[in-house]
């Protein structure tokens, strides 16, 4: 095995090339990947000027062949089975679980705000939750899915709060929730409720919209039913409903519209 001193003075590689000549005047290249063979002009001849340079571009180039070779072999290095492994996605609430909804809506007012019911109506960023709860009230309303119908998170043997839709031409995609079944409008649907591949809540396929109107402060919500400003609202915002799952769920009691 000959060190490049002994190929051409003066030039220097990594130590993860290693040069050896044959008599054939081919040179191989062994990186700790693989290896490259090249073969050389006929050289064995009297040196001159003109020979001199030329040698010392062909070592030139079998200096650039090695980095680029050495590179390119390291790229194709079969990769480990952890940095292979596909990234994991949002865990699957279970049929049944329990979970909170967080709007997604970057660069607004409604970015990771927290879902609240009260009077009948859903809300984000609501400043106060009037819910009667088991544990201590932090204003996040809990839901669960049961046969497409969307449902507050309440106690054994009270009535039960659904949550309905009405998207007809006259609803304009308004959104409430009934206790017992009582006050349900009569174009409103109580089912057709699903989470997607990512927990995202949708009603028959479409998403929400939350308006500025809240009576005490936030924003009310609204399925998007095709009107962009629904109720005769303003500034409307439409978002992703992303469903978190509450691993440690209370029961609440949500206030009725009076």
């Amino acid at each position: 095995m000959a060190t490049t001193e002994d190929i051409r003075p003066g030039w220097s590689l990594s130590n993860t090339h290693h040069f050896s000549v044959s008599s054939s005047s081919t040179v191989i290249i062994n990186s700790r990947f693989t290896q490259l063979q090249i073969t050389l002009p006929n050289t064995h001849r009297p040196l001159s000027a003109s020979t001199t340079t030329t040698t010392a571009n062909m070592f030139s180039k079998i200096f650039t062949a090695a980095t680029l070779f050495t590179a390119a072999s390291a790229g194709c290095v079969r990769p480990s089975a952890t940095s292979s492994a596909a990234p994991s996605g949002p865990t699957t609430i279970p049929a049944g679980g329990k979970f909170g909804i967080m709007s997604l809506r970057s660069a607004s007012p409604i970015h990771f705000a927290q879902t609240s019911a009260e009077s009948s109506r859903l809300y984000l960023s609501a400043p106060k939750s009037d819910a009667q709860c088991a544990g201590d009230n932090n204003g996040s309303a809990v839901f669960y899915l049961k046969d497409g119908g969307l449902y507050l998170y309440t106690a054994d043997g009270a009535p039960a709060q659904q949550l309905w839709v009405d998207a007809s031409g006259m609803g304009q995609g308004i959104m409430g929730y009934s206790t017992g079944g009582q006050g349900i409008p009569g174009r409103a649907s109580t089912t057709g409720f699903a989470l997607d591949a990512n927990n995202n809540l949708n009603f028959m396929g479409n998403g929400f919209l939350a308006c500025p109107n809240a009576p005490n402060g936030g924003w009310s919500i609204w399925v998007a039913a095709g009107t962009s400003n629904p109720g005769g609202n303003q500034d409307c915002l439409g978002f992703s409903a992303r469903a978190v799952e509450n691993s440690k769920p209370f029961t609440c009691e949500y206030s009725q519209q009076k």
